[in-house]
């Protein structure tokens, strides 16, 4: 049952980010910052909404329904293309800038290799993880969960939908995860210099996941890729100030704070070298003040 978990969540985020991601006005489209994208926002949704009305499933189902929707109607395929005509480019099928076909099969293999891990030799993740979940699913508010109400929501969402138990539900999401720190390293590497430079940061992404996979720290891989993902915004907007980078880093750094609030210490820095190199003070205001209203209804009742 866990491969079905893994399939089907890992089939709507990626998905999701194949969908976002010629949208997001990066050089070319980049699936797994998408995703990583995507994911934050469902996460951070259903946390917000979880914590300021109460725990319901249905609200994320809408939530997931909206994402999903708003971004095929949006026509973000269209819109990618767009852009290019708009700087007088005429971009053929070889030069749209997706990952290529050995690249591809590369992160998708990463994927493979943790599910097979995971349903050979699944780690034991920690009993409070999966005894929060089974609290939120209860009805407890979110308020009364003893850990960080990240990746416990997520689960009671998913084993509820899904039929699972909460803690194979962990493993899968765990799987997601750190198959997205090595697709979003490959963007990093891309984005900032070529898909050489690309390939070898998904190698080391991949190290990482695994590492993280193995030892059942999911809390520390979703803080890990909320940093990644803060850190690559917050280089572009150095380097092209753009206000959608401004959000995302924003929004990461506040979900960084729903899965480890210890790990904001990280995003902090983070955020002091952008302010420090940009010296603009819409970064200096924004990514914090959108932190902080991204996750307020958690922050009224205490980070853990």
């Amino acid at each position: 049952m866990t491969g079905f978990v893994i399939f089907i969540f890992g089939s709507v985020i990626v998905g999701a980010g194949a969908m976002l991601s010629p949208a997001y006005p990066t050089h070319q489209p980049r699936i797994g910052l998408a995703a990583a994208l995507a994911l934050a926002l469902i996460m951070g949704g259903a946390v917000f909404y979880g914590t300021a009305f109460g725990w319901d499933t249905l609200a994320v189902d809408y939530m997931l329904f909206l994402l999903v929707v708003g971004i095929f109607l949006g026509g973000t395929l269209s819109y990618g293309q767009k852009r290019a005509e708009d700087r007088g480019e005429e971009l053929l099928d070889a030069d749209q800038g997706w990952p290529g076909p050995w690249d591809l099969l590369g992160l998708l293999g990463v994927f493979a290799v943790f599910s097979a891990l995971i349903l050979t030799a699944p780690p034991a993740q920690a009993d409070l993880w999966a005894a929060s979940a089974e609290q939120i699913k209860l009805g407890a508010g979110l308020y009364a969960v003893p850990v960080s109400p990240g990746a416990p929501v997520l689960a009671a969402y998913l084993s509820h939908q899904l039929g699972d138990s909460n803690a194979n539900t962990l493993n899968a999401i765990a799987v997601v995860v750190a198959g997205l720190l090595a697709w979003l390293a490959y963007d990093f590497g891309a984005e900032i210099r070529d898909k050489r430079l690309g390939r070898v940061l998904a190698g080391v992404g991949a190290g990482v996941g695994l590492g993280v996979l193995l030892t059942g720290q999911i809390g520390l891989s979703m803080a890990a890729l909320w940093l990644l993902v803060m850190g690559l915004a917050t280089l572009r907007y150095i380097r092209a100030p753009n206000r959608i980078d401004l959000v995302t880093a924003g929004l990461m750094l506040g979900a960084t704070g729903l899965v480890l609030p210890t790990a904001v210490m990280a995003g902090l820095l983070i955020w002091v070298f952008g302010a420090a190199q940009t010296r603009k003070a819409l970064f200096i205001v924004g990514v914090p003040l959108i932190a902080v209203l991204a996750i307020l209804p958690t922050l009224l009742v205490g980070l853990r």
